[in-house]
């Protein structure tokens, strides 16, 4: 016997097939049906892209911390040695020409010519910069150490033995006294460095200390 095709009145279409009673049936689907389909499939995205969108926002934390601490480093690095070396090859002459609490100027013959050069490191907008003059020039040739410089500061310490060393205070017009120039022995040196990626902000500070030769 042939299979018939019978209509009914719901959205569903059925084909019986009268021998056996077995029914197929094929339609469209309902609004309530859909609607339960595009929750399932939410929650099913959320649960997939959830962890992907956490895992790198933690990566580009993680990387935004390695490169704010790296910068902070190699540029205290690079200040601190330039520092130790105030009054090298120079004879001793104005070991320290100018200090101020965001500001250093030093001469020394860093590139072993004969001749001492003024190096000068200063905070310019958020960069910290380096100012090389050297004898008979007009003029520095400034270069950048270091970029995403919040804070630059340095502290003067006298070379009296006492413990903690006695700092050497700022004049009112916010540098060393020249007079005090010489008693410079120590100097502290702070820099604080951040970066923003992703919308987070990683800040970090660090310090470190040169003795001035003598």
């Amino acid at each position: 016997m042939g299979w018939k095709l019978l209509r009914i009145s719901t959205p569903m279409t059925f084909i019986r097939n009268p021998r056996t009673g077995f029914s197929l049936g094929s339609g469209g689907y309902t609004a309530v049906e859909l609607i339960i389909v595009a929750g399932l499939l939410s929650l099913l995205i959320g649960a997939i892209f959830t962890p992907l969108v956490t895992g790198q926002f933690y990566w580009h934390r993680g990387e935004s911390d390695v490169q704010v601490q790296r910068n902070a480093r190699s540029a205290l690095e690079r200040v601190i040695r330039d520092i130790r070396h105030a009054g090298f090859r120079s004879e001793g002459l104005n070991y320290i020409k100018t200090a101020r609490a965001d500001e250093i100027s030093f001469e020394a013959d860093l590139d072993n010519d004969g001749a001492a050069e003024t190096i000068r490191f200063f905070k310019d907008s958020d960069s910290l910069k380096k100012g090389v003059q050297l004898v008979g020039e007009p003029s520095e040739t400034v270069s950048r150490v270091a970029d995403n410089v919040s804070a630059f500061s340095l502290t003067y310490y006298d070379n009296s033995d006492s413990d903690p060393p006695t700092e050497v205070t700022l004049g009112a017009d916010g540098n060393v006294n020249s007079s005090d120039l010489s008693r410079i022995a120590l100097v502290e040196a702070r820099i604080t460095t951040s970066i923003t990626r992703s919308g987070y902000t990683k800040e970090i500070t660090l310090n470190s200390e040169a003795l001035i030769r003598r």
